[in-house]
């Protein structure tokens, strides 16, 4: 018995069978995890290390390349890159997918720590990262931001003791931290002068206090009368009062305060932050791994609700700066509304067509079903709930309604015909059985060739893909199953007086008539137009597929945030770049400038900083790239600052790992300088590349530096050696920690900040008068044994695959086509000529672009041979399916001038919709060759005969499942105001799928009818051949 006559008889069966998915579907819908994005573990990892007391170049040599070397011995390493500056060394691994992360992440552990040993203890600070997309959004959940009137002291307090332990016992909060925080420190300010009258080295009394401050020692165990004890030695300072105090030279009863003063201050902050120009406190939340975000945001909310109504002082506050529950909420709302619209859609179209009420929800009710099931299957491979998952629902939702129209249009067929309820359901369901499974399995194997990929292609592809192919294979199962059992109780209900008048309306249709009139004509005139059609093909593809402008993948899911990346000369001071941070806030608080920004935060570096830019979705005004020419237009004017939109070189001191830049062109050399002047040149050169708006050079012209030449006569004869002098030029820099001292007040604890009187202001004459201490306690001036030179040091240094490079970044505005911009970059070595040892290579967005194609290629190349295939096996024939197949590129013109028309480029969401595009143009193709095989197979039928009548009985199933898949991708690609990156795939899927059902149902036939008489023309001349031969050579 077979399947759709099996559901049939066991009526209870099916049903029970439906609303048992339906049960399950709810359940695992409520277990999925939800999220913004899917767990993905790609295969990298980021390596950030320190070296204290050290410049870029002396970190590159004694840190970056022993990493490097390290890291590149390490089995399955496909790229090394990393950055040195000031603030330590980043290095970004990747690694060829299937190598076992775990296993190389605790091989690269223990290399870091044998190359920690090589340094002195606590001088070289480490870490290891992997790339986990999890990880990430678990991270940087929320952000909030405290702000207040009162003194930086006092908001430090009011978040430590008001805010920050109240969000810690939140369920579902990991981690607090908080930025731009004032850290309290007990400093012990020294005075040179007193030093020098009691003979007192810096570092000599540094050691002396350090000996003091032992944590808690274990010593072993002794025996009382209670028993065992164990014995501690434990040494700690409680108090400012016990720290001046402690006698630092024993012969002359010297006390720390008779060279120090001792006092609690405010300690030297990594940044300075403030919100809409107000300083400020960040705390960045961690979200507990599995946590719902969505669940965990509302109960922060909750709890800051309570803190800001009546926990606070007058005049504070905390806000939600940015979470990713809202983002993650309002993404997956405007997804299920665009599918509700696609499902009322089909609803409509299905309406329209059929007239009737309960044949309309007989499909409709696929839909759900197969959603449901499909909350099973991805419950069971361990999916999550998320933007690409979604959006594959989405898609398939226009098709899920495919396969049931074409059964129920058959039943009725056969109904119509004079059969009963029974065997119209069974036999009705059963002659398309190998149709729409046919169609159904060209869909799912187009996806295959995905899984065979690598890279981030694969990641971004593999799960929608699944979200498409699981609703689809279950609404194969629903069409041969529930629709025949639920079409046999409406046949009971149903007049087949009734049927038949529809029928013959259908039959006598305005348009079915036109339809026939037109394959007529088309049949009989099919040179030509098979000859226009290929013209067409031809054109597209020589001609307006060069139009296409290319592009990767729109990453900011956010429309109404963007970023102001302040850049300033190499070794400005911070108070320096606030003062330029403070103008361009003043710029962006006039309302009458810039009414659509709702609020912006600014975080403050050493020499650059970052203004997140907030704009109110309330507010009409200029979208977001005419708001950012005007902030270019208002802040040209400001000093000594570059000012844009990109990063302009990678720092993770400020949270930026990673540049986002549009393009990249990396230059390779081994001298600095050289690539220096190099990256000048190509820097100039890009300016007057029409459609380059931002240039930046991430090489630095370098940070001034004082260089020393220690006269090693001299230095002898004063029984001065070279770690005297290097002690006395810290001692006079040192305004930060130089030991691990640290005074505690209970459970709190605070660092010991050692620093000399006036270190802050000291300059090159203060330094030359530094006192060096020699073997016999003298102390002289360092000019005596040092001369001084002036220089520069590279204040950044950027590596790839173990050799230095210079990365030029540039944006490219909306005007000019990027692959025309591409073109004219690719010869710079015309206009730029490079010293040899040197060259270039286009990097970034380009590259991925490249990548993508090949692995295009790849897919669509595979997808094709597959689909065909599995029409071959279905069918048992090689002719249909290849008759079929030529519907593919009459789908790639449509494809094609719907971006042209739509203005977008093609990136990896048009790439996904060339695949979702090859697996189901043929469908319209496979109902149509079955329908004129059956009929030649069953009935005999001549060819034109066999192709008028399926026209007649397949126009209708055609047209409807068509429209129910352009009407469920349109609400995707109509523009909402907010960002859509999947708009591409849906525009491929609309003009594919529009342009290929009109030509189907024309050309297809033509096409078909062709090869037939030329087939028959072939099998006639074999015939006469062998006719002739024999007569020519008969047998003996």
């Amino acid at each position: 018995m077979k399947l759709s006559a099996w559901a049939v008889r066991r009526r209870v069966t099916t049903s029970m069978i439906c609303l048992g998915i339906v049960l399950l579907g709810s359940i695992s819908y409520r277990q999925l995890p939800l999220q913004l994005f899917p767990d993905v573990v790609y295969p990298g990892m980021g390596i950030h290390a320190r070296l204290r007391e050290a410049t870029p170049r002396e970190m590159e040599e004694e840190l970056t390349v022993p990493i490097e070397n390290a890291v590149a011995s390490l089995p399955g390493v496909r790229k090394i890159e990393s950055w040195t500056g000031f603030w330590g060394c980043w290095t970004n691994v990747e690694f060829d997918f299937g190598t076992d992360m775990r296993f190389s992440g605790i091989e690269l552990s223990e290399r870091l720590e044998v190359l920690k040993k090589r340094f002195p203890k606590e001088r070289l600070e480490y870490g290891v990262f992997q790339w986990d997309t999890n990880d990430l959004q678990n991270r940087f959940f929320m952000e909030l931001c405290v702000t207040g009137e009162g003194s930086p002291e006092m908001l430090r307090d009011v978040v430590m003791t008001r805010i920050k332990q109240r969000l810690e016992e939140v369920d579902g909060i990991y981690n607090v931290e908080l930025g731009g925080v004032e850290p309290r420190e007990m400093g012990v300010t020294l005075d040179p002068r007193r030093m020098r009258h009691y003979q007192v080295p810096f570092f000599q009394l540094v050691q002396r206090i350090q000996s003091w401050s032992n944590e808690k020692v274990y010593l072993g165990k002794l025996q009382t009368a209670q028993g065992q004890a164990y014995v501690r030695l434990a040494e700690k300072f409680g108090s400012a009062e016990e720290l001046a105090a402690l006698t630092v030279d024993p012969k002359t009863r010297l006390r720390l305060s008779d060279v120090a003063e001792v006092a609690e201050s405010a300690g030297n902050q990594n940044s300075l932050y403030r919100v809409n120009g107000r300083p400020s406190i960040g705390l960045q939340l961690e979200k507990e791994a599995g946590a719902n975000p969505l669940r965990t945001a509302a109960r922060v909310e909750k709890v800051l609700e309570r803190i800001n109504a009546g926990q606070l002082p007058p005049g504070y506050s905390v806000e939600i700066l940015q979470s990713q529950a809202e983002i993650l909420s309002r993404i997956m709302a405007k997804i299920a509304k665009l599918a509700l619209t696609g499902i009322a859609l089909a609803v409509v179209v299905l309406f329209v067509f059929v007239r009737h009420g309960l044949i309309t929800l007989t499909v409709v009710l696929a839909i759900p079903l197969s959603i449901f099931g499909t909350f099973n299957f991805m419950y069971a491979n361990g999916m999550t709930i998320n933007i690409l998952s979604m959006v594959g629902i989405t898609l398939a939702i226009g098709m899920l309604v495919d396969n049931s129209i074409v059964v129920l249009e058959n039943i009725y067929r056969n109904y119509q015909l004079g059969k009963s309820r029974l065997e119209a359901a069974c036999q009705g369901a059963d002659e398309v059985g190998r149709a729409i499974t046919a169609s159904t399995l060209t869909t799912v194997i187009a996806f295959a060739p995905i899984f065979f990929l690598h890279g981030e292609v694969r990641l971004i592809f593999r799960e929608m893909g699944l979200s498409i192919v699981f609703p689809l294979l279950i609404s194969l199962l629903v069409a041969i199953t529930f629709v025949p059992m639920a079409t046999y109780f409406i046949l009971s209900i149903e007049s087949r007086r009734r049927q038949e008048r529809l029928a013959e309306r259908r039959r006598r249709g305005f348009f079915r008539r036109a339809y026939v009139l037109l394959l007529s004509g088309s049949l009989r005139h099919r040179g030509r137009l098979l000859a226009v059609v290929g013209l067409v093909i031809f054109f597209t593809w020589a001609f307006q597929r060069n139009q296409l402008d290319q592009g990767y993948l729109e990453r900011n899911l956010e429309e109404d945030v963007f970023n102001v990346h302040i850049t300033m000369p190499e070794g400005s001071q911070r108070a320096s770049t606030d003062k330029v941070v403070r103008e361009v806030e003043a710029i962006l608080a006039q309302k009458s400038k810039f009414p659509e920004i709702k609020r912006f935060s600014a975080w403050v570096y050493d020499d650059r900083a970052r203004i997140v830019v907030r704009m109110d979705p309330d507010v009409a005004g200029r979208v977001k790239e005419q708001l950012k020419e005007a902030i270019l237009d208002e802040t040209e004017g400001v000093p000594l600052a570059e000012i844009g939109f990109r990063r302009r070189r990678m720092d993770p001191q400020a949270g930026m790992v990673g540049f986002g830049e549009s393009g990249r062109l990396e230059l390779r050399g081994p001298d600095y300088d050289v690539l220096l002047s190099v990256a000048a040149r190509v820097e100039a050169f890009l300016l007057t590349i029409p459609g380059i708006r931002e240039v930046a050079n991430d090489l630095s012209t370098g940070a001034p530096e004082v260089r020393l030449q220690i006269d090693r006569e001299k230095a002898s004869l004063l029984k001065i050696n070279a770690l005297a002098i290097q002690q006395a030029v810290l001692s006079a820099n040192a305004s930060g920690h130089v030991s691990q001292v640290r005074l505690y007040r209970g459970e709190d604890d605070m660092a010991v900040v050692f620093r000399l009187e006036g270190a802050d202001t000291r300059i090159l004459a203060d330094l030359r008068q530094v006192d060096v201490w020699s073997a016999d306690g003298r102390a002289f001036p360092l000019e005596d044994v040092a001369a001084f030179t002036l220089g520069d040091s590279p204040g950044f240094i950027h590596r790839r695959d173990q050799e230095r490079i210079a990365a030029i970044t540039f944006t490219t505005d909306n005007v000019r086509k990027k692959t025309d911009v591409i073109a004219d970059i690719k010869r710079l070595g015309s206009y730029v000529v490079l010293p040899p040892g040197y060259s270039f290579e286009l990097e970034g967005e380009q590259r991925q672009i490249d990548e993508m194609l090949a692995s295009l290629r790849q897919v669509l190349l595979l997808g094709f041979l597959l689909v065909y295939m599995v029409m071959a096996g279905l069918f048992e024939a090689f002719f249909a399916p290849f008759v079929i197949m030529f519907t593919v590129p009459l789908a790639i013109v449509g494809a094609i001038w719907a971006l042209l028309l739509t203005g977008h480029q093609y990136d990896a969401m048009a790439a996904m919709g060339s695949i979702f595009l090859l697996g189901i143009v043929v469908n319209n193709g496979i109902v149509f060759m079955d329908f004129v095989s059956m009929l030649r197979r069953r009935r005999n039928y001549g060819h034109v005969r066999a192709i008028l009548t399926a026209g007649q009985y397949r126009l209708r199933p055609i047209f409807m499942t068509s429209l129910t898949t352009i009407l469920g991708l349109l609400p995707l690609a109509l523009k909402t105001g907010e960002s859509n990156p999947w708009r591409p795939l849906a525009w491929v899927g609309i003009g594919g799928m529009s342009v290929s059902t009109r030509l189907t149902l024309v050309v297809l036939p033509a096409e078909y009818l062709t090869l037939e008489r030329t087939l028959d023309r072939w099998r006639c001349l074999a015939r006469r051949g062998v006719g002739v031969a024999a007569l020519l050579f008969p047998r003996a």
